[in-house]
């Protein structure tokens, strides 16, 4: 049988070690390279907004296509508007005060209505997808029940689909992408110094948010 003394002194050996490990053990933790910090996203500054129909979404190229309308003036009118200023010079000489401001606003008044005659021209943009742009449905995806009516969201449904942030619009993905859709593509590039830009080489614009008008089905 072992003495009393003995088994203390056992005792209180063993519970010096496991402090002493206990420390060890927290000083090796302290001493293991902690996790580095995830980086900073990269500020994106806005360079140009481009409105109209998309005609092509071409992913191995990255890229799509969106056919801008927009105005130009009518050519007849436009011959027109150019006899008009030359009738203006001449009314400017008329001697009779009365006479020479009525004829003016009336040559004005005929000017202005030529120039409300436009054309509609039509060209088509082609632009950089960035990574993964922001997409966002003016209405909520469009979903049919088993019996092929439009289902309707509840309140909840239509606050998760909204997502946390007051963004305009409700959350969509690229693969809602499709041709003949009415949207809005915001152009783009990374924000960086002058000096840093120039050292970096190229810095192309790019789409980093797309906002679509057109129903999108779920």
């Amino acid at each position: 049988m072992f003495p009393q003394w003995l088994g203390t002194s056992f005792l209180g050996v063993f519970l010096v070690t496991l402090a002493v490990a206990q420390v060890q053990d927290k000083k090796n933790d302290s001493e293991k390279p902690s996790d580095p910090p995830p980086e900073p996203k990269e500020k994106i500054v806005k360079v140009e907004e481009v409105v109209g129909r998309l005609t092509k979404v071409d992913l191995k190229k990255n890229s799509i296509t969106i056919q801008v309308t927009f105005a130009v003036p009518d050519p007849a009118a436009q011959r027109r508007i150019d006899q008009l200023h030359a009738e203006l010079s001449s009314a400017s000489r008329i001697t009779n005060a009365a006479v020479r401001a009525r004829r003016i606003s009336d040559i004005q008044a005929e000017i202005n209505r030529q120039s409300s005659k436009v054309k509609q021209d039509h060209k088509d943009v082609v632009l950089t997808l960035g990574e993964d742009p922001h997409v966002r449905l003016k209405t909520p995806p469009v979903e049919y029940d088993e019996n092929g009516k439009r289902k309707k969201y509840s309140s909840e449904e239509l606050k998760e689909l909204k997502g946390p942030k007051n963004e305009w619009g409700y959350a969509g993905d690229m693969d809602q992408l499709k041709t003949g859709q009415s949207l809005k593509a915001y152009v783009g590039k990374i924000k960086m110094e002058k000096s840093k830009e120039k050292d970096a080489g190229a810095n192309p614009p790019f789409v980093y948010k797309v906002h679509i008008y057109t129903e999108v089905k779920k």
